[in-house]
């Protein structure tokens, strides 16, 4: 079969189909305009209402509900947010016992009788006066023995100057008597009379402490005044 033939063959069945199609149409179109297709659907329309009403009375009748008295609700606990929360118990704190101040025990004075006064120490106190007014005799004696051993400064400068005044000078003494060391304490405003001072100091033979004089001392420093005037010098 030729290509042209299949081609006439299919072109007559779309004829035929188209033919029939509109034809259906049609038939529709008169159908709907005619009311026979509303006496179509009332006609099926009528089975369908019996069913249904024939399949509500066919139901079965309800199980009846149980008793109240059976039905037991169950247990629910509903908390109020409202309510306020429940006090808290303290226990209030031990007591504190507080125990009082002991009194002060009352002394009593000494009678009379019972105070006695020693003797000695009257004594000690005689002795250190009598040991300080040695010490003090010992200062004086080195004193005088060096005013006694003091010249005046026979310069030429000193003659033509002619000063005067006194001179504070220091010095420590071993127990021994050896001198350990001098100074000038206080000047008497020139170098002639503090040099010349210093001179004597350190020419003078000392004598040793006494036994009983600075006891616990190992030597003794002194400040001695030289007092210097002019008619002395000659």
């Amino acid at each position: 079969m030729s290509n042209s033939f299949v081609s006439q063959q299919h072109a007559q069945l779309r004829v035929k189909g188209f033919a029939i199609v509109l034809a259906l149409h049609l038939l529709l179109v008169y159908a709907l305009a005619s009311g026979l297709a509303r006496k179509g659907l009332e006609i099926i329309k009528k089975p369908l209402e019996v069913m249904l009403v024939k399949e509500q009375l066919e139901l079965p009748p309800p199980e009846p509900l149980p008793p109240m008295k059976d039905i037991r609700m169950p247990d629910v606990f509903v908390a109020r947010v409202d309510a306020p929360p429940p006090p808290i118990q303290l226990e209030p704190p031990p007591p504190v016992l507080v125990k009082p101040p002991e009194r002060p025990r009352e002394i009593q004075p000494p009678s009379p009788s019972a105070i006695t006064i020693s003797a000695p120490a009257a004594t000690d106190n005689n002795a250190k006066a009598q040991i300080a007014s040695l010490e003090n005799e010992y200062a004086g004696r080195i004193r005088s023995m060096l005013n006694a051993a003091k010249r005046y400064p026979n310069s030429r400068e000193a003659r033509q100057l002619r000063p005067q005044g006194t001179v504070k000078v220091w010095i420590e003494v071993d127990r021994a008597g050896r001198l350990l060391g001098s100074g000038i304490e206080a000047s008497a405003g020139t170098l002639l009379l503090d040099n010349e001072a210093l001179r004597t100091v350190r020419n003078v033979a000392y004598s040793a402490f006494p036994a009983e004089l600075f006891v616990g001392q190992a030597s003794r420093r002194f400040i001695i005044p030289i007092e210097y005037q002019h008619a002395e010098g000659g």
